[in-house]
């Protein structure tokens, strides 16, 4: 199972996640305006603002956890 269905499930209660496929209409577009090279998970304030973002797959889940913990706080 990928880390955001699993972080959706934990943390839906309070932020909201957005699955955007490499196929979706204009995924193109957020790929390139987010600095991907290819796809990668980011974290957004409720602002827009990223505040975390990491290309691939190799991010962890604990590593992930740790990033909205700290958003969360704020």
């Amino acid at each position: 199972m990928p880390i955001v269905n699993g972080l959706a499930e934990q943390y839906g209660d309070r932020m909201d996640f957005e699955v955007v496929k490499t196929t979706d209409p204009g995924a193109a577009e957020q790929i390139e305006r987010h600095g991907f090279e290819v796809h990668g998970m980011l974290i957004q304030d409720a602002t827009g603002e990223v505040r975390w973002k990491e290309e691939g797959h190799l991010m962890k889940k604990p590593a992930v956890q740790a990033q909205i913990d700290a958003l969360l706080k704020r």
